[in-house]
């Protein structure tokens, strides 16, 4: 029987086009476009972004060797013999990606994206990758399972069991293998155990504990906990059972009431000190895994620095200023780490990423009953967690204005009340915000408190866009090539001449910018050399290259000297790229002795 091959998500392996063209877009201009771009399928598409078609390398270079008008748009040489076209909703086979050079995919004939080989290529990898580790993470669970002292099922939503851990044994003198898949039904009319928690737990669709009958006249307590799908029914239910027996023997050993509640405050403490290091361990996650270093040679940015360090060892709260991207919470880990501190946690809250209405139970947390949804024992807010270190309030202008009141006291007298509680939480913590606003602006307007912003100004810092300190690039770029090159496995460089494109970019998103981009070069750049033609369409188009390598074109020269000046610019920096007539011959589809002859013509050598 042939196996059936799984179709794949059109939108799992599509990728955003590298280059597009208008289709009133003329041959001549064209032309530039596939080597600038290192391409050989371009989509063409109208002024509304609607696919019209395709144009390819090797139709091209048929009009330009057989001295076909160049002139005429793009439109009116179409080679869609090689297209493929899909909707965005779609699911394709992945053995149809090879059927065609590019497959486009549309929404109501507007371009999305586009699928090639190489798209399904990075798609297995990716969910290899994700195959080990979920392999490695089930190995580990297993492992936990296993060596657990109470007795734990899986039971699927019909009442078979799928999983019992070697416990069982102990507890019901059944193996394992004695028990899975049976119904839970027949486990209880055989009295192995009696009465299920299951059937409890069906009924009330939440965690239940009973005590349960098992075989001969041993009682057990168990506890079974309902998981629940996306449409809200219970797809399965794990259950833990302990022996009542010693249960008891174990409590009856420490039968003094003082012990007991010497046990339940330690276990308060305890479970205190589980959410604050789980709350840090969160945070952790989210870093890098190396230490990021500040450093500039921009004279503002390094006053900025120096600011930073006499600041560190006081507690005086500092507001950040600066345009996103710029490194803001950076420098206010840097702070933090200089600070005496720095071995307390550094809490980040996003001020402007968390819903309004959580955002209070969030900082402040909350107390047993609160709300509808709380948890049973309360929560300790992140301003309590941070208690002995800092708490950084990143976009701290999207506060909603009714919370900046309780934050204000909370600032001044360094204690809080939580939500439905009525004792107040003295903690010791440091301020410092965060904004990319003018804040003076938005307290003229009504939408930030003036004694707020007092409280928070005592000492302001602001960090220059990366586009006044543009000497600081370079560096910038070496330390997030070396960074990515070791993350990904890579040995990747910069050519002069990208650096020198990426030098005269005004970077609207700053060092956040930056260190995407070049990520983005480290990952889908095809040589060990990054080029300017693997440089985004859009950097190259604010860079004046959208039409490729400038031409100029000198008065009295026919269209015989201008092609003559595009084909040697295209060879030259294929040439250089390459340094290869073998090569050079593959990529153009022509002869390597006709290569070779027009590299002599035009002085073309390797430099």
């Amino acid at each position: 029987m042939r196996k059936k091959i799984k179709q794949i998500a059109v939108k799992e392996i599509m990728r955003k086009p590298v280059i597009t063209l208008h289709e009133q877009v003329s041959v001549r201009a064209a032309i530039p476009s596939f080597s600038s771009f290192n391409v050989h399928i371009i989509p063409i598409v109208d002024e509304e972004n609607r696919l019209k078609g395709v144009i390819t390398a090797e139709h091209l270079l048929e009009y330009l060797l057989r001295d076909f008008d160049l002139d005429i748009p793009v439109s009116d040489c179409f080679d869609n013999r090689s297209l493929k076209i899909v909707e965005l909703d779609a699911r394709i086979k992945p053995d149809e990606v090879g059927r065609y050079e590019l497959i486009c995919v549309t929404q109501e004939e507007h371009l999305e994206g586009v699928i090639e080989a190489s798209s399904i290529l990075d798609w297995y990898s990716w969910k290899s990758g994700l195959l080990r580790q979920t392999e490695e993470k089930c190995r580990e669970y297993e492992m936990i399972v296993n060596h657990y002292y109470d007795s734990i099922y899986e039971i699927d939503a019909e009442g078979i069991i799928l999983m019992a851990n070697p416990a069982t044994r102990r507890i019901t003198g059944k193996t394992p293998d004695e028990l899975i898949g049976r119904n839970i039904k027949e486990i209880e009319q055989e009295k192995i155990y009696f009465p299920s928690v299951v059937n409890s737990v069906w009924e009330t669709k939440k965690t239940t504990t009973i005590i349960q009958n098992v075989e001969g006249e041993r009682k057990a307590l168990v506890t079974g906990v309902p998981i629940f799908n996306e449409e809200g029914c219970i797809e399965r239910i794990i259950t833990a059972t302990r022996d009542l027996k010693v249960l008891i023997e174990e409590v009856e050993k420490n039968p003094m009431q003082q012990e007991i509640d010497s046990l339940v405050n330690r276990l308060q403490r305890t479970e205190s000190l589980v959410e604050k290091y789980f709350a840090e361990l969160r945070q952790l996650r989210k870093e890098k895994t190396e230490e990021k270093r500040i450093t500039s040679k921009n004279k503002e940015m390094r006053l900025v620095l120096e600011l930073a360090k006499k600041v560190a060892p006081v507690d005086s709260n500092v507001l950040i200023l600066g345009e996103s991207g710029t490194g803001k919470d950076l420098l206010a880990n840097m702070i933090h780490n200089m600070s005496r501190r720095c071995s307390g946690p550094f809490i980040k809250v996003n001020c402007g990423a968390i819903p309004e209405n959580i955002l209070e139970s969030e900082l402040f947390g909350y107390e047993e009953g609160a709300f509808t949804g709380a948890q049973k024992n309360g929560k300790a807010g992140l301003l309590e967690i941070a208690d002995g270190g800092t708490i950084f309030l990143n976009e701290i202008g999207e506060m909603p204005y009714q919370l900046q009141v309780k934050l204000l006291q909370a600032i001044q007298d360094r204690s809080f009340i939580r939500l439905g509680g009525c004792e107040p939480k003295v903690v010791d913590i440091r301020i410092i915000a965060a904004t990319n606003k003018d804040l003076r602006i938005a307290v003229e307007q009504g939408e930030f408190r003036e004694d707020l912003f007092y409280r928070l100004n005592v000492i302001p810092m602001t960090i220059p866009p990366l586009r006044e300190r543009k000497e600081d690039i370079p560096a910038l770029v070496f330390d997030f090539l070396k960074q990515f090159n070791e993350k990904y496995r890579r040995n990747k460089h910069i050519s002069s001449r990208t650096m020198e494109l990426l030098l005269n970019h005004e970077w609207p998103g700053n060092v956040r910018e930056l260190e995407n981009l070049i990520e983005r070069l480290v990952v889908v750049s095809k040589e060990d050399t990054i080029y300017p033609d693997d440089l985004p369409f859009e950097l190259l188009l604010k860079a004046g290259r959208r039409d490729g390598p400038h031409i100029r074109i000198t008065e009295g020269e026919g269209l015989q000297e201008t092609l003559d000046k595009v084909e040697k610019n295209i060879l030259c920096e294929l040439y250089q790229k390459y340094k290869s007539t073998n090569k050079l011959a593959e990529l153009l589809k022509i002869n390597q002795s006709t290569v070779v002859r027009k590299l002599n013509k035009y002085g073309i050598t390797e430099k």
